[in-house]
């Protein structure tokens, strides 16, 4: 339920690398509710979930559109690489933080 611009997840993959590989998904800074509340489970399920920040109604015949981009990478995560794709994604520029 935690608002964030981006969400990451690693695991090791045994008998396939050698270090562990993930996901990160970037949340775009024109979506409605942005930063997203992200959704977590045990099962390492993960998404932004705008609905964890209250009702909201789309009426018959309505159209919403979010933007979102998953970075998959292998090895341990890299902060500050991921931080440099999002503003890339999100176009915030160099000395956003």
């Amino acid at each position: 339920g935690e608002r964030a611009r981006w969400i990451g997840l690693a695991l090791p993959l045994s008998g396939r690398l050698a270090g562990p590989a993930g996901l990160t998904v970037f949340d775009h800074p024109s979506n409605p509710e942005y930063p997203s509340p992200w959704r977590v489970d045990d099962q390492y399920g993960i998404s932004p979930s705008r609905c964890l920040a209250g009702e909201w109604r789309l009426a018959k015949g309505g159209v919403t559109v979010s933007r979102y981009r998953i970075f998959a990478f292998v090895g341990g995560m890299d902060r500050s690489g991921t931080e440099a794709e999002w503003r890339r994604f999100s176009g915030a520029g160099e000395d956003s933080s």
